[in-house]
């Protein structure tokens, strides 16, 4: 799972990086919250994958888990 998320994890950091550079999307959460949900997908698919777990099993792990991470690194980088 930590290896899902080392590959996913520096290229959502790296988008919001180049917009908040370019200033391309003006609404920020908009853009977070869809790439947050591109990450539980994505990284759903790969624990279905890679893990062999079931499509639902996959889909809460994936979901709960990058809800975690995402909280902390609010609490900690608001």
């Amino acid at each position: 799972m930590a290896l899902i998320n080392v590959a996913t994890n520096p290229l959502v950091n790296y988008l919001l990086a180049v917009n908040r550079y370019f200033d391309l999307i003006q609404t920020e959460w908009a853009l977070v919250l869809g790439l947050e949900m591109a990450v539980v997908i994505a990284e759903w698919l790969a624990l279905v994958y890679v893990l062999g777990l079931g499509k639902w099993k996959g889909l809460w792990l994936s979901a709960v888990l990058n809800g975690a991470s995402f909280l902390i690194g609010w609490l900690i980088f608001r």
